[in-house]
């Protein structure tokens, strides 16, 4: 079937900003970043390191899970949970997600995933949890950006880095007392992953740290994980859907060096999200990162300095709200840095959104999705 380009703007992107893009790609700046040293061992971390494999961490499929331990709906997806985790504040995490990093580490639970552009046409994830204790491995860690804070303020949110952007340092010093904020490279609850080292693997790409451990580390801080933030997102059966337009496979276009691909799979009602030129993938749990939703989303962006990349993430635009093999034009708003991004279907009427975790792309105007 012949692909159908669809510009988020009419904003066309000039041949200079594409060199420029494809000249800066693989280049990753290791900003002002505090790393734990790479030969700490499992001893020298203390009482916060635990082994934590794929197979013990796993949730239990839905077959071991009885239909009377689902009493709980997870707000941030609209799904059942077996636990009470509606006042528990969400924890978001600044994920690696260059070439050289793969493959990712406990994304395929997360409840949301945002993609943003950071940095020399490359993008970073980050990955949102409302239950993060029950996650396993989680990595590779990396650096805060603005963008991400943004966000992490919105969920009222726990947001987990290693080092930071010039940029980023200073947001967090002005805006700090919003939300709690930990750089894993000035605490004990994380650590390198020993058999990426032994892979060659460079050593801003290993910084790891599981659920469990990250949850007691935050805990011990004395931080309220209790949260009364009501969130805007209602979940339900998405009736403008029906008169959407086919969206089985389609590419998210972030610069001349990145883009991400979805792919429907109507037998289990998810979209497969591929990068790189091979399925998005999560070791920890050793599976194919999956979602029920998609949404793309419009952001302008800007140069914060020679290297990095800004995006109005507080401010309003147009998108995508994709799901079951059908997209629908939306739009989205984010009132300030305190509040959560809202979306609405394109005549301003409130989305409601089918109930499954997310995968949020927030695209350049110059670039766009081809459906």
């Amino acid at each position: 079937m012949k692909k159908r380009p669809f510009a988020l703007t009419s904003v066309i992107l000039c041949s200079a900003i594409i060199a420029g893009a494809m000249s800066a790609c693989g280049k990753e700046s290791e900003d002002s970043e505090s790393l734990p040293k790479l030969n700490e061992s499992e001893s020298s971390i203390g009482e916060y390191v635990s082994v934590v494999s794929s197979e013990s961490s796993d949730e239990p499929t839905s077959k071991e899970v009885s239909q009377e331990e689902l009493n709980y709906i997870n707000p941030l997806t609209g799904l059942p949970c077996r636990d009470e985790i509606d006042n528990c504040r969400p924890v978001a995490i600044t994920i690696n997600n260059i070439a050289e990093a793969q493959p990712l580490m406990g994304v395929s639970k997360a409840d949301a995933v945002y993609e943003c552009l950071v940095e020399g046409g490359i993008t970073r994830l980050l990955a949102v949890y409302k239950d993060v204790k029950s996650v396993g491995t989680i990595g590779s860690i990396r650096s805060a950006r603005p963008v991400f804070i943004d966000i992490a303020y919105g969920y009222n949110g726990v947001y987990v880095h290693c080092g930071t952007s010039t940029q980023a340092e200073k947001k967090l010093a002005e805006n700090g007392s919003i939300t709690a904020t930990f750089d894993l490279g000035k605490y004990d609850w994380a650590w390198r992953d020993q058999e990426r080292l032994d892979s060659g693997y460079a050593g801003e790409h290993t910084l790891v740290t599981d659920g469990e451990t990250l949850a007691r580390g935050i805990s011990d801080s004395g931080t309220d994980m209790n949260t009364s933030v009501r969130y805007p997102q209602q979940f339900g059966n998405c009736a403008a859907l029906s008169g959407g337009f086919s969206a089985e496979d389609f590419s998210v276009i972030f610069s001349g060096y990145k883009s991400t691909s979805f792919k429907y799979d109507s037998k289990n009602k998810v979209y497969n999200v591929l990068q790189y030129g091979d399925d998005m993938y999560d070791s920890t749990y050793a599976t194919n990162v999956t979602v029920q939703n998609v949404i793309v989303i419009s952001v302008r962006n800007y140069m914060l300095d020679d290297e990095h990349v800004g995006l109005e993430i507080v401010g309003n635009g147009t998108g995508y709200y994709i799901n079951g093999g059908k997209a629908i034009k939306i739009k989205w708003s984010k009132l300030s840095e305190e509040t959560p991004i809202n979306y609405t279907t394109e005549d301003g009427k409130e989305l409601i959104m089918n109930p499954g975790r997310q995968y949020i792309c927030c695209v350049p105007p110059e670039y766009g999705i081809s459906f």
